[in-house]
């Protein structure tokens, strides 16, 4: 309901302080025009502050409850009637040496910065889409996909480690929401500000004729012990009872984070057990084409077939063998020797030996004398 006056961050911080309102409370606010008042709770205007201010439930939740302990110890420094009452209150709980300082201190050494889980949100939304996007590029046969699953798993890994260190921050920040001895804020809580007068005046001799002391005491006690006293020791308890319950949502949500990144790390783990490493197959290759050449070069017993080990290889000087060099290779190396075998070894000895014949007669031929003149025989050309 915007079209309340509702009250400033200011103002509700000091209201609850001085226990005007409080967690335990409803609110009675007017609508602008003031025609109407509705009554809302406590926990609704503090949404409603947290939208409109842009500040968290946590950092409210500890900026109200910091200042009902700095009245708190402004009160002990005026009033050593709230002092005493402090004192008697915490000897009957056995607490003889209790200070002041003690029951009221608030310091917080690492407050908890709720952005952090809007970062790592967006972080692990980062992460769901860039899986999503390899997951769909794996049908054009992706060639980074090895290493872009790695880069994935590390950065998972990295923000899982991240998501533990803002949990034990929160888990250990519990101990900060506590009132300090709760038992005796709890009793405070309620002693209402007729027992702190009742003190005063037991200890008053012959009140009728002194009326006019009284009086002035009253004036004073009003000042320093305002008549909700009882109600801001209970706000102090119930905003601490808040911030733990914040902290436990902070808490839910980081672990709902961690489930989703433990879910798609292990996926992604899952993937590279049986994807193969780029390097380890290219280095597998490298071994095969080695193999197959060493293979190659047994097949060629002696150095009289050095032209053909060139031919079978395809290459004239010392260079990179590929797959296409050592497939080829083969291929003319099987042909080869298909043909060896489909020529009959006598055939081939009478076609050699027909030729030389044929050659040598070639050059031993005498041919005729043109016009009378000899001419030498053809192998003296």
């Amino acid at each position: 309901m915007s079209n309340l006056n509702y009250h400033s961050l200011p103002e509700f911080v000091e209201l609850t302080s001085q226990g005007k309102i409080g967690p335990s409370m409803h609110l009675d606010l007017r609508n602008l025009n003031g025609s109407e008042i509705h009554r809302i709770s406590y926990n609704d205007h503090c949404r409603y502050l947290c939208g409109s201010e842009k500040i968290d439930p946590l950092t409210l939740f500890l900026m109200i409850k910091k200042k009902i302990n700095e009245d708190m110890l402004y009160r002990t420094s005026r009033s050593p009637l709230f002092t005493k009452q402090l004192d008697k209150v915490s000897k009957e709980w056995s607490e003889d040496n209790l200070k002041p300082y003690d029951l009221f201190t608030c310091e917080y050494d690492n407050p908890f910065d709720v952005k952090t889980i809007h970062n790592e949100q967006e972080f692990v939304d980062h992460l769901e889409n860039e899986f999503n996007r390899l997951n769909e590029s794996t049908e054009d046969e992706d060639s980074n996909l090895y290493e872009s699953l790695q880069l994935l798993k590390t950065d998972s890994h990295d923000c899982l480690l991240r998501l533990k260190q803002h949990m034990s921050q929160l888990e250990e920040n519990k101990g900060f929401y506590e009132p300090n001895y709760r038992h005796i804020w709890s009793d405070l809580s309620t002693t209402q500000k007729a027992s702190y007068l009742n003190e005063l005046l037991n200890e008053i001799k012959e009140k009728d004729k002194n009326q006019n002391m009284i009086r002035q005491i009253n004036k004073r006690v009003d000042k320093d012990i305002p008549d909700q006293i009882h109600s801001i020791f209970m706000n102090g308890m119930l905003l601490s009872n808040m911030l733990f319950k914040e902290n436990e949502a902070l808490k839910h949500k980081l672990m709902k984070l961690e489930s989703i990144i433990n879910n798609r790390h292990q996926q992604i783990d899952e993937l590279l057990q049986v994807l193969p490493d780029p390097a380890l197959e290219l280095q597998g290759e490298a071994t095969f084409l080695e193999n197959i050449q060493s293979l190659l070069k047994g097949f060629v017993p002696d150095s009289s077939d050095e032209e053909l080990d060139e031919d079978l290889l395809g290459i004239e000087e010392p260079v990179q063998v590929t797959k296409g060099d050592i497939q080829g290779a083969m291929k003319k190396y099987v042909d080869q020797s298909q043909q060896n075998e489909d020529v009959d070894p006598s055939e081939s000895d009478d076609e050699t030996s027909s030729q030389m014949t044929e050659q040598e007669m070639h050059h031993l031929l005498i041919e005729k004398p043109e016009h009378g003149r000899k001419q030498k025989p053809s192998f003296f050309d």
